[in-house]
């Protein structure tokens, strides 16, 4: 397998205190699942995970035995 290109991701320079502890979250614009961008960006990791997925061997037989192990109760 290639290496993968995974999507960018922007970073924010976003810290806040909590509990007294200086917190950094680069990412919170993700929390917007909403957002265009977040939608972009999640249809974008969509992709790479399903080219990675087809590339598995046996993907179909590890998918049926799953599923049967998923309803045996």
């Amino acid at each position: 397998m290639a290496a993968a290109a995974y999507p960018p991701a922007r970073r924010q320079d976003l810290h806040e205190q909590i509990g007294g502890r200086i917190v950094s979250d680069p990412y919170r614009w993700l929390e917007d699942a909403d957002s265009e961008e977040s939608q972009s960006w999640l249809t974008a990791q969509d992709v790479l995970l399903a080219e990675y997925m087809a590339e598995l061997p046996d993907r179909e037989g590890l998918a049926t035995r799953i599923t049967e192990l998923l309803g045996a109760g």
